[in-house]
């Protein structure tokens, strides 16, 4: 568990909320990872409007809260390091203080419908999502896009040739193998496109997970805060990557994408848009994550060694790369 914040910097919080005091608001708090943070965006923005009057304050993770203000849902976000955050309800009087949790988060970990993400967690929040559904949409900053096209300058790398892919980290059963990645990126320098990496080297909540690099993209892993990686996303022409966050940040920001996906389905993650593809093996244990019974393999490992990761050709992915560049709609 992250250290809670030094007693000066929680003061400072705590004047933040000072507005907040004597008026209707709600609290949600909800901690964890990016994608379930932005997929909860549209239920917020749902639950806004069930109770106009009142002022919503989400809670998060330290490292969501910069992200999580550039959504602009939230009237006011906290990081959940804040010193004396259990008081926040004795002191605002919320209408609502609810924590969101997700089925497969529950011990023991329950079974994960095959449900579209943001709709469970609208559900979770008792609020309704209206058709379309979309993601929250995130306009990064401009002094961050600046900053990132000088970076991008100075790589030698040009915005109309830009493909950012993240491979991981993240649990191991969702990751792609290393030699299909450079399979990939092969196949897209070889086509005249520039290839970023973004990421981190290693995993906050599996110490033995190490992300390697992948050969021939321009390394930026742990480089990146997550305006900034919005603000790199917004300038991609493509963004390739398996079931993690980035991939709900790239829908945010609008760019084409390409989804790879095995233990978890797809149809119940990758954000409702049309310049999304999800692109996944011909396997019949497919999208496990969601069996009778709470998923397993988190914490146990697969018994069929990740074939549903093994099994993407990378063939498939650069065909399906190949359809997005062209602009041309179509299944991988």
């Amino acid at each position: 568990m992250a250290e809670s914040m030094s007693w000066m910097r929680s003061l400072r919080e705590w004047l933040r909320l000072l507005p907040f005091i004597g008026r209707p608001c709600l609290i949600v708090r909800r901690y964890g990872g990016l994608g379930d943070l932005l997929s909860l965006m549209p239920g917020l923005e749902a639950l806004k409007q069930k109770h106009p009057a009142h002022a919503l304050i989400l809670v998060t993770s330290p490292g969501l809260v910069k992200i999580a203000a550039l959504a602009g849902v939230a009237a006011l976000v906290l990081p959940s390091t804040l010193r004396g955050s259990g008081w926040l309800a004795t002191v605002l009087k919320p209408a609502l203080d609810i924590t969101p949790q997700l089925a497969d988060e529950l011990e023991p970990p329950g079974q994960r419908r095959r449900r579209l993400l943001m709709e469970e967690f609208a559900g979770l929040l008792r609020v309704e999502l209206k058709a379309p559904l979309q993601p929250v949409r995130i306009q990064p900053q401009a002094q961050g896009q600046e900053a990132v096209r000088a970076r991008l300058a100075d790589a030698g790398v040009p915005l109309e040739k830009l493909v950012v892919i993240h491979s991981g980290p993240s649990w191991p059963v969702k990751h792609w193998p290393e030699a299909h990645w450079c399979r990939l990126v092969e196949a897209l320098k070889a086509r005249g496109h520039a290839v970023i990496q973004t990421g981190a080297k290693g995993h906050d909540g599996n110490a033995e997970v190490q992300m390697p690099a992948v050969e021939g993209a321009i390394d930026w892993r742990d480089r990146l805060e997550l305006p900034e990686l919005a603000a790199l996303l917004s300038l991609a022409r493509l963004f390739v990557g398996i079931d993690s966050g980035p991939l709900h940040l790239a829908a945010s920001v609008g760019v084409p994408m390409i989804g790879l996906f095995g233990p978890t389905d797809a149809s119940s993650i990758l954000p409702p848009m049309p310049e999304a593809t999800a692109v996944h093996a011909d396997i019949a244990c497919l999208g496990c994550h969601h069996q009778a019974g709470g998923p397993l393999h988190w914490r146990s490992g697969c018994p069929h060694e990740v074939a549903c990761m093994k099994l993407i050709d990378p063939d498939m992915v650069i065909r399906a790369c190949e359809l997005r560049l062209n602009r041309e709609a179509g299944p991988a």
